[in-house]
Formats: structure tokens, C-alpha cells, sequence
């Protein structure tokens, strides 16, 4: 037994790796399936989704309410049950660190566990038909989640809580790429509490926030995310950025301390390196960005690559900065004759609004015309996106960029995303020992020879993760300004360590913990042409008193992400991972978030449910309630009454749970009733509080919320 325990582990493991090194999310599903007949199979769909946001220094919190519905319970009987199988991705700046299941109104907070506990346990209560829900990080960004049961005329409501951090936009972009495949999309409703926050908040679909009040949570600011703003979306890239808008800083400190204490705590450190360098006020780039696009080598639309096209102008153009946009038709084509300056970006649209790509790629003419435009500019750099796919082989290569040489002298700095799409198991081109697949050599050669750099989504193979290149890319551009960099942070009387780095864009955050006091001391050490660049920073706190929890799950977020960063972690990284994992409630490859029925976990009565929502959980009409109790809150008697059980001997057992986990069995003298079975129970030895009634009918489990007052 112990050997086959030990092979599905093996096996478990293998799946997560495996699916690491594919890294994609074409696997993304959701569907409705019966564990005990896998042929019982339907499709599904998500509603009733809000999403909470709070600050959390250079991260925001985000809380996902959502309830999964089939699409065709008219096919099904009511006893018929469904186990949720949902396969989603999310960006790799982003950590999953809570799951709540509800069951009826109660909810059941997941513990989280090593994963092959919770493989174990889940499997084991889902072949007895319980209530559990379970929670996997497959790869650095590929999730899986499943619930039972999910009964055919009813729907399961659940909450997923995510830690996300910004890019130097101060944005985040919404995990919408969850509800991908649902079918039809929700709209969503994103909700900003004042309680947590006073920034006004702001999204780039320009959904405007209203203002609201809760009964019990105060005022609140909400916005409508339509269900078509997100239709594109790739399964973890949603394209809606949301920030919550303030004056930004070239240098930010954050920290928070466990406990009250001043001495010891956690800090998130951002920074953009060439600003606070003073780079960006000597240094006055002029772009030229090259959209190069053949239709039969790409996954992506005409528009989708305009609109990426704008998101790298936007994230590169700084103050000071000049760019010209290049594309190709049947010749190559600008979008103006002159150069176009940062202080025109607000008309980005209007600018671009006149470019029509053509079908075929004319990369050589494109770089032609790029490079001439910067032969004269010491700081001209080309930006490159293309998906031409045409084999080029080694002589071919060498000779295109020699004849740019000689053509224009020095090359100027050439950084190239390819998003061609082809299969890496056809022919290629082999030179010196190595196979190069469409124009990979070309590109590999022009971006090493200008001190460029050069990122391939080509092998992916399907229509996944093109920001996350885009900005790849972008971190590459800015790293590619310095020779070498290196900081060094410490608080006054104190030290920092156990340092990660988290980056999102082209702002890097470090996360640490520190033993000291305010203010810290940041010596900045870079390489720049030639030049050594020393600078010493006193950092003061930037942010009011923060949130213990969430920045310590800042830090472990950045911990979990270092050690799996390679795929494969390392044997005596392993206990590290879970026990980082564990303690912070972050969710790692080898941990899972199991919620259990009440009875084998403890509800969680001060749960707060943020969600501003009224949707019913499991019964959607509460007129069809199996179990309800009168009154409720109630004193010493409490009518409970089964509506629908006409036979008392169909009643298995009638237990009550308490605040501590505690269940006791109770004995009720059941009598027949106007809509069923009537019984009365006795209170008068309880203590007031909050209860779980637990009533089981022929196999089936009730539940039911009360209050003693």
C-alpha cells in the first residue's frame, strides 16, 4: 500500500512539472463531470462575480466571489450531482492566498495543506459524496480547482482571494482570464471599500464608480465590468487594468510590523533603478517601433497587435522621449513623417488610428527603414515586433545584417519580440550545432550584435501570454542600460534579509524582512557606458500603517516564487516551499487549499462577506428550502421543520456544532407537519452563540445557520 501511495505521488508530481515546462494555459477548462461516471459530462458557467480590492503597498488584495451553475439543469434530475473541474491561469505576479467554500450559509474557510494530503483527502470524502472543495497550483501559472458535489438544480458559491503586485503604473491586471471559459461570461462587479481605502480607484475600460452604502461595511465605491470588455482574453491576461490613483514616486517604502512591535517587521521596497539614478533626465531616447505582421504565422488579430503595440509606446516613451511607428503593407508605412513626442501620447489612439496592416511580412524593408531613420541618433533604438516565419538559414542571416552594416555603419540597439506562430518540429535552419526555426538566427544575431536582447513566443504555439512577453521584453530594454547593478538596504540600528525580488513591468519591488527602525538606507552601486554610478537614498515610510498579513504574504509570495523560478525545485528547497507556504497561507506547487463540511473542519463564523451580493447558495429559491428553524435567533425552543421528509425513519442523524468544532448528537422527537417533519429542540442548557445544524436524509446532508441569543 505504501509502495502505491508512493507512485501517485510520483505521479501527482509528474503532472506538475510536466505541465510547468509547458507553462501554457491551452489546457484551461471548465466543465461538469460525475467522478463516479466520467462519461456524466456537461458544461458550466460562472455568475455572480465581485471582486473586493484593497491596497497592500505595491500589491493589491483581491477577493473573487463567484457561484458555478450548469448550463442545462433541465437535462438532469434533481438527485443528479456534479463534481466542478476548472483549470484557469493567472499571471506570474500573482499568488492565490485564501478559498472559501460555501455550504448552505455556512462558510468553510480551506485549510491549506501538502498536497498529497489533501489529494488523499479530498479523493477519499468525494467517493463518499461529501462536501469538499480543493485547490492545486499546477505550474507557475496554471490552477486547478474542484468542488463536490454541485447538484444539477442548484449552484455552489465560493471565494478565492489573490495577492497581485503592481507594475510602475501602479496597475494590476484583474484575473479575469478565470472566467475565460465560461459560458456566457459574467459581467463583473469590482468594489472598493472606504473602510480599506480613500484613493480614488480607476480601470482602463473606463467603467465608471459609483458610490454606495453597505448596512454594516459603510460606504463603498463599485463599477460594472462588462462581460464583452474581456472577451479576448487569453486565460490570464484580461487586458482591464485597475489602479487606485495617487502621486507616484520614484522610490517607495512600505513596511509593516507583526504584533504592534516597532523592531521588527516586513518591508516592500520599489524602485525604477534609471530614474532614481537620474538616467531618464540625462538620457533622451528615440524610438522607433516596428510592427511587422503576416497573417497565416500568427494566433493574434490585427487589432490585438495594434492594441500590444500601444501598451509597449506607453510602458517605453518617458518624458523627453521621441518615437516614430513603422508597419508593414505592401511597403513599409509610417505613421508620420516626423518624430512624435512624449507629450503626445494622450492622443496615442488618434495617432495610431490610421495604421492597416497588411497580410504579409516585409521584415528586411521594415528594418531597412528603421535603422535609416536612427543612423544619425545616438540614442536610437528600434523596438521590433514580427511574425514572419520564413526559414532563413545561416548565410542568409549573416548577410541581411552585414548588409545593414554596411549600409548604415554601427547598428543602433535592436530589441525584437517574435510572435510568429510554427511548429519547432519542422525544419529548421542547423548552424554551428544548432537548429534555428524561422527567423530566430536573424533575430538572435541583430539583437547580440546591437547589445539588444531578444524574446520568442514562436514555440508556444498557441495564444497565451503575449503581455507577459511584451513586458519581458520591456524589462529588458531598461536592464539593457546598465552594465551591472546592485543594491543594498538597511534600517537605522538594524539589518534587512531574506530579500526577494518581484518584478511587473519596469518597476522591480523587493520584499524583505528587517530587524531596526525608520528610516532605511539604500546604496545604489551601477555600471553605466563605462561609468561607475554611486548613490546613497534615505528612505523614509511612504505608506500609513499597513496590513501585517498581507505584506507577509507579500514576502512569501516572492520567497515561493524564487524557489520554483527553475521549473524543477530543488530536494532541499522542498520543506522550505511548504513550510512557507503553509505559514502565510500562499498557495506553492506542493501545497492545496482543502475546505471540508462542517462536522470535519470548523465553519468560520467571522468570516466576512464582502461581496455586496444577495445570490442564494446551493438552493437557488428559498421557498424549496429542505431545513429552516424558527426563530432564528431563538431563545430556549427552536422549531425545526424538514419540508419535504415524510418519514421520520429516513432521518440518519441530527447533530449540532459549535464554535470549537464540537458535534453533538441530538435526539428529536419528529412529528408529521403541513409540509413535512416538525420537531422541536430544546435549548435551555446552550450557551448563546452561533450553531451549525446538521441533519442527514437518506445519505443526504443539511445544513442550516443558527443563532441563540
Amino acid at each position: 500500500m505504501k509502495n502505491l501511495q508512493h507512485l501517485l505521488w510520483i505521479f501527482i508530481a509528474l503532472i506538475i512539472y510536466t505541465s510547468e515546462l509547458s507553462g501554457q494555459c491551452n489546457n484551461c477548462t471548465l466543465y461538469a463531470a460525475d467522478p463516479k461516471q466520467p462519461w456524466k459530462r456537461t458544461d458550466m458557467y460562472i455568475d455572480n462575480v465581485s471582486m473586493v480590492v484593497k491596497p497592500a503597498g505595491k500589491f493589491y488584495h483581491l477577493d473573487l466571489y463567484m457561484t458555478y451553475q450548469i448550463n442545462d439543469p433541465q437535462n438532469f434530475k434533481v438527485q443528479d450531482t456534479f463534481e466542478v473541474v476548472h483549470y484557469f491561469g493567472l499571471p506570474a505576479n500573482g499568488a492565490i492566498t485564501d478559498s472559501w467554500l460555501w455550504v448552505e450559509d455556512v462558510i468553510m474557510k480551506a485549510d491549506i495543506l501538502d498536497r498529497y494530503s489533501a489529494f488523499n483527502i479530498y479523493e477519499g470524502i468525494v467517493n463518499r459524496r461529501k462536501d469538499p472543495s480543493v485547490l492545486y497550483k499546477n505550474s507557475s501559472e496554471i490552477y486547478e480547482y474542484r468542488i463536490f458535489p454541485l447538484p444539477a438544480k442548484k449552484s455552489r458559491r465560493v471565494k478565492l482571494s489573490f495577492l497581485i503586485a503592481v507594475n510602475e503604473f501602479n496597475n494590476i491586471d484583474l484575473p479575469l482570464g478565470l472566467l475565460k471559459n465560461s459560458y456566457p461570461r459574467p459581467d463583473v462587479n469590482v468594489i472598493v471599500y472606504d473602510k480599506d481605502t480613500q484613493l480614488n480607484p480607476a480601470m482602463s475600460n473606463g467603467a465608471p464608480f459609483i458610490q454606495n452604502n453597505h448596512p454594516e461595511l459603510g460606504t463603498y465605491r463599485s463599477a460594472i465590468i462588462k462581460a464583452a470588455d474581456y472577451d479576448e482574453t487569453d486565460g490570464k491576461y484580461s487586458g482591464i487594468d485597475f489602479k487606485l490613483e495617487q502621486t507616484d514616486v520614484d522610490l517607495f517604502l512600505a513596511t509593516a510590523f507583526e504584533n504592534g512591535t516597532n523592531k521588527e517587521g516586513v518591508f516592500q521596497l520599489s524602485l525604477q533603478p534609471s530614474k532614481i539614478l537620474g538616467l531618464d533626465a540625462l538620457e533622451r531616447n528615440k524610438f522607433v517601433f516596428v510592427l511587422d505582421y503576416h497573417l497565416g504565422n500568427s494566433l493574434y488579430t490585427k487589432d490585438e497587435m495594434i492594441a500590444a503595440l500601444k501598451f509597449q509606446i506607453r510602458s517605453l516613451v518617458k518624458e523627453g522621449d521621441y518615437f516614430r511607428v513603422l508597419y508593414n503593407q505592401l511597403s513599409a508605412k509610417e505613421v508620420s513623417e516626423e518624430w512624435i513626442s512624449y507629450n503626445n501620447l494622450e492622443n496615442l489612439d488618434d495617432i495610431l488610428s490610421t495604421v492597416q496592416l497588411g497580410n504579409t511580412s516585409i521584415i528586411g524593408s521594415l528594418l531597412y527603414e528603421a535603422y535609416y531613420r536612427v543612423k544619425d541618433e545616438n540614442n536610437g533604438k528600434l523596438i521590433v515586433m514580427s511574425s514572419d516565419a520564413n526559414v532563413v538559414s545561416g548565410t542568409a542571416a549573416q548577410s541581411l545584417k552585414d548588409e545593414l552594416k554596411a549600409q548604415f555603419g554601427e547598428l543602433r540597439q535592436t530589441f525584437i519580440l517574435d510572435f510568429a506562430r510554427y511548429n519547432q518540429y519542422n525544419k529548421g535552419t542547423f548552424y554551428y550545432g544548432i537548429y534555428y526555426y524561422g527567423n530566430e538566427l536573424l533575430y538572435k544575431i541583430l539583437s547580440s550584435n546591437t547589445n539588444g536582447s531578444y524574446v520568442t513566443m514562436a514555440k508556444e504555439g498557441q495564444k497565451t501570454k503575449l503581455y507577459e512577453y511584451l513586458s519581458e521584453l520591456n524589462n529588458s530594454i531598461i536592464e539593457a542600460q546598465f552594465d551591472f547593478i546592485d543594491y543594498y538596504i538597511r534600517p537605522e540600528e538594524g539589518i534587512c534579509y531574506d530579500i526577494y525580488p518581484i518584478k511587473n513591468g519596469n518597476r522591480i519591488i523587493q520584499v524583505g524582512k528587517f530587524r531596526g527602525k525608520l528610516p532605511f538606507t539604500l546604496e545604489i552601486t551601477a555600471l553605466f557606458r563605462d561609468s561607475l554610478i554611486y548613490n546613497t537614498y534615505i528612505v523614509e515610510n511612504e505608506a500609513q500603517p499597513s496590513n501585517y498579513t498581507f505584506f507577509s504574504q507579500g514576502h512569501a509570495m516572492g520567497k515561493i516564487l524564487d524557489i520554483e523560478k527553475n521549473g524543477t525545485i530543488p530536494k532541499n528547497q522542498v520543506f522550505t516551499l511548504i513550510q512557507t507556504s503553509i505559514e502565510n497561507r500562499v498557495l506553492c506547487r506542493n501545497t492545496a487549499f482543502l475546505a471540508l463540511e462542517p462536522g470535519l473542519q470548523e465553519p468560520c463564523f467571522d468570516c466576512e462577506d464582502e461581496s455586496n451580493t444577495t445570490v442564494s447558495v446551493e438552493d437557488q429559491d428559498l421557498n424549496q428550502k429542505v431545513l429552516t428553524a424558527a426563530p432564528n435567533p431563538f431563545r430556549n425552543a427552536l422549531t425545526i421543520q424538514l419540508k419535504g421528509v415524510e418519514d421520520a425513519s429516513d432521518i440518519e442523524k441530527t447533530e449540532l456544532i459549535d464554535l470549537t468544532g464540537r458535534v453533538t448528537t441530538l435526539t428529536l422527537d419528529w412529528s408529521r407537519g403541513e409540509n413535512g417533519l416538525v420537531a422541536e429542540m430544546d435549548s435551555t442548557d446552550l450557551q448563546s452563540g452561533m450553531y451549525i445544524l446538521r441533519i442527514t436524509v437518506k445519505g443526504r446532508v443539511y445544513i442550516l445557520k443558527i443563532v441563540k441569543a
